[in-house]
């Protein structure tokens, strides 16, 4: 929060303003890199209500998600390292990997366990 204009108002609008245009009346602006305290302008966007609440649920769901894979591969990894225990160092480097296909694996390891 900053004050503007004899106004507290936070930084992100203000910035915006400042360097972008006017923020339409109604709308909310956006953090597009999702980073609550960034003010760089690039990063700001102005959009309806609507579709700031959408792109937040889309957001957190995506974190769910990220999480719930994180899960899967930390107990995919203690499957394999219980069965070979020299390889955890090995398989925690490449599970942490961008392109890990936790899915393909853990239908592989649900096929060799049952």
């Amino acid at each position: 929060m900053v004050r503007h204009e004899r106004r507290t108002q936070t930084i992100h609008r203000v910035v915006y303003r400042e360097l972008v245009g006017e923020i339409p009346e109604g709308f909310e602006i956006d953090h597009t890199c999702t980073e609550k305290l960034c003010a760089n302008p690039r990063h700001l966007e102005a959009i309806a209500p609507a579709e700031h609440h959408r792109r937040t649920r889309e957001r957190a769901n995506e974190r769910c998600r990220r999480r719930e894979e994180r899960r899967r591969i930390a107990r995919l990894s203690d499957v394999c390292t219980s069965v070979y225990p020299e390889s955890r160092a090995t398989l925690s480097g490449a599970l942490s990997g961008p392109d890990f296909p936790v899915a393909e694996i853990g239908h592989q390891m649900r096929l060799f366990a049952g």
